[in-house]
């Protein structure tokens, strides 16, 4: 069994070693925070100001809410395109200009107001396909809540079977920082203690101590 004094003897001289190479102890303190910020912050999968075109053929009170709401989260960020049509909308996914068109047809807003089925077209861009979902998911939680809300102001009554409501506890704003932080404490973790005994091992022989450590009475 290993005496505790050739324990304490070994950590002693490692404690000595760190305290005369302060170089090491910055690496071991300031490396894990530095990789933190980086991973948890420069990496981010956030979807913010997705730049979108509106086409808006009624021009109606309607469209022009259902525009309003889908840019006021910020989420999206509207675009000039006036005089362009639909059959256009493939040249500003072809230059990258945006991610979406919105196209919203004439007499929109007439026959929603006369309760009568209605379309709004969505145009994405499927390059990337995580933005494109996205994109579609939002688009059609903003057209739901426009539509509800269009169809209670004339007086329509909607009592659906049942109320369906989603609370999120964690991360109400799905940032991507907070579920990547707390996985990569661990991550970092496991470089940091590699890369120190890398470090440590490398400086033993450069010092020509390395010898020493095999004859310590300690296994």
């Amino acid at each position: 069994m290993i005496s505790p004094r050739r324990i304490l003897a070994i950590a002693k001289k490692e404690v000595l070693h760190v305290a005369r190479d302060p170089r090491s102890l910055y690496l071991a303190l300031g490396m894990p925070v530095v990789l933190l910020i980086l991973f948890g912050f420069g990496v981010s999968f956030d979807m913010d100001h997705l730049p979108v075109a509106v086409i808006d053929d009624d021009g109606s009170a309607t469209s022009r809410a259902i525009t309003e709401r889908m840019f006021a989260s910020g989420e999206f960020e509207r675009i000039d395109s006036e005089g362009l049509t639909p059959e256009q909308a493939h040249t500003l996914f072809e230059t990258r200009v945006a991610a979406a068109v919105l196209v919203i047809p004439h007499g929109f807003g007439d026959d929603l107001a006369r309760g009568e089925h209605v379309s709004v077209q969505i145009l994405v861009d499927g390059v990337e396909a995580n933005t494109a979902t996205q994109i579609v998911g939002k688009t059609d939680a903003v057209l739901r809540q426009s539509a509800a809300a269009a169809i209670g102001g004339h007086g329509a009554q909607i009592s659906p079977p049942y109320d369906v409501r989603v609370t999120t506890w964690f991360n109400p704003g799905s940032r991507s920082a907070l579920y990547l932080v707390p996985g990569l404490v661990a991550y970092v973790l496991a470089i940091v203690c590699v890369l120190l005994t890398a470090l440590t091992m490398a400086r033993e022989y450069e010092r020509g101590s390395m010898q020493q450590l095999f004859v310590t009475p300690v296994g």
